[in-house]
């Protein structure tokens, strides 16, 4: 029986509803500079969760507006364009609310940190 996820936050995206859940390497028994992709299979695999749509990223970064400065938020996207997820970095810096969402490669970044929060979605009710 899986663990039943805390909705984080809602987020409207093309019309459909998508349910983020909040997770950390950490809290997942997992120690610091662990891969991140053995860290995102898992939270699929085990804990029955998914990689969030793709345009999730930018939508929430419209959707969330009151991000505090300094959270550091990570979002990792289903693959668009070819086998590999992508991996989003939303921060607000200052008193700015521009979007930061830069592209984070497997090759040059690999490891998660113990306290980096990460989104991920709930599967759909149908799915369940």
């Amino acid at each position: 029986m899986q663990k039943k996820h805390k909705v984080w936050k809602k987020v409207v995206l093309g019309g459909i509803d998508v349910n983020l859940v909040l997770l950390t390497p950490k809290n997942s028994g997992f120690p610091q500079g662990s891969d991140r992709k053995i860290f995102w299979d898992h939270a699929q695999s085990s804990l029955g969760l998914r990689l969030c749509p793709v345009g999730l990223a930018q939508e929430l970064r419209t959707q969330y507006q009151d991000q505090k400065v300094g959270e550091l938020l990570r979002v990792v996207e289903e693959p668009s364009i070819g086998p590999k997820p992508r991996a989003f970095l939303l921060k607000v810096r200052g008193t700015s609310r521009t979007p930061q969402l830069p592209y984070i490669s497997e090759e040059s970044y690999k490891l998660c940190w113990a306290g980096e929060k990460w989104l991920f979605a709930l599967p759909p009710a149908s799915d369940k």
